[in-house]
């Protein structure tokens, strides 16, 4: 190994030395314009291998940020929305057919029948104002995490009145 590093020394100093005696030997026009070649090499490497590439990456960042400002904007909204959610606690963590009730009376509704399970709740409404139903529906959702999962509505002569069925599902949080 030093054997070879010993010739790799004298190798690299045959070479530094030519290049030394090739650089002596040219005039002083010639050594200025190998100098300013260069220069001129160096500088268009250091364009083409750093500035081109910042500008290009700049100009795509120009161009994506009003797509990231509406994004932002959606996640504003949607913190305030989850802000405005009430505080999971044990009161919300069950169903009950009491808290259900409160809710439909809270918004003047009365179900003909209400059946709860685990994580659903079934309600059936006849001759209810539509409006309203729609109301306590939204309660629910923020409420007690209900979401529809199915839900069927049948018109009556007397315009905003319907029949409803209604199937609420728990939306798990996982």
């Amino acid at each position: 190994m030093n054997r070879q590093l010993a010739a790799w020394q004298s190798n690299l100093l045959q070479r530094q030395t030519s290049m030394t005696q090739a650089w002596r030997s040219r005039t002083p026009r010639e050594r200025s314009f190998i100098f300013f070649a260069a220069m001129l090499i160096l500088a268009t490497l250091f364009f083409l291998l750093l500035v081109i590439p910042a500008l290009e990456g700049r100009a795509q960042l120009q161009r994506s940020l009003p797509q990231l400002r509406i994004q932002a904007a959606q996640l504003r909204v949607m913190a305030n929305d989850v802000a405005e959610l009430p505080p999971v606690t044990e009161q919300a963590s069950s169903l009950s057919r009491k808290k259900v009730e409160s809710v439909l009376q809270q918004h003047g509704l009365k179900a003909q029948a209400i059946d709860i399970s685990d994580n659903s709740v079934r309600l059936q409404f006849k001759e209810t104002p539509f409006a309203p139903l729609l109301d306590c529906l939204e309660t629910l959702q923020k409420v007690q995490q209900l979401s529809v999962a199915d839900a069927s509505f049948s018109t009556q002569n007397k315009a905003g009145i319907v029949n409803a069925t209604l199937q609420l599902n728990r939306q798990i949080n996982e």
